[in-house]
């Protein structure tokens, strides 16, 4: 994983979740967001960057402070 919060990966874990169905192998029943990064760690992160990317452009998110806008205001100009 790169230098991401934890909160920023949880959220978007739980982004992929809402928007994608369980993941199904025999009986088990994973979480669409463990099964892309275990199966595909490198989509994952490209993924990532490009869902922050989005919406750094819609104004969302601040790549300085890694701040989701509609979470927590930004605090980096402020300094």
């Amino acid at each position: 994983m790169s230098g991401y919060t934890h909160h920023i990966y949880e959220t978007y874990d739980e982004m992929l979740d809402e928007c994608y169905q369980e993941v199904q192998v025999f009986s088990w029943t994973v979480a669409p967001s463990i099964a892309f990064k275990r199966i595909d760690p490198i989509a994952y992160e490209v993924g990532l960057g490009e869902w922050l990317s989005q919406l750094e452009a819609d104004g969302d998110f601040c790549s300085d402070c890694e701040v989701l806008s509609y979470i927590k205001d930004c605090t980096c100009e402020e300094e």
